[in-house]
């Protein structure tokens, strides 16, 4: 079931193209060892940059959420619901 699940959501994956998302590298659903590797995203969660730093601007809260809205835009174009959006992700 595991081995199922992992590579729907690798072929789900997959199907994310945009600008805001970070796009899949490489997998391997098929050995004992089952991976996923995808863009490495530089910098800090937003709920870490928030403890550091206080809250965030004005400015930067709206290029944020229009980067976000973006990305949903295309998760959700995919056919995928993303249900683990948090400010620690």
């Amino acid at each position: 079931e595991f081995r199922r699940r992992f590579q729907q959501e690798v072929q789900a994956a997959q199907r994310v193209q945009g600008l805001y998302t970070a796009p899949v590298i490489d997998s391997d659903t098929e050995s004992a060892q089952q991976w996923l590797a995808t863009a490495y995203v530089p910098g800090p969660s937003l709920a870490a940059a928030v403890a550091e730093h206080g809250p965030l601007p004005v400015p930067a809260i709206l290029l944020l959420i229009a980067g976000m809205a973006e990305a949903l835009h295309v998760i959700h174009g995919a056919g995928i619901v993303h249900r683990d959006l948090k400010p620690s992700n």
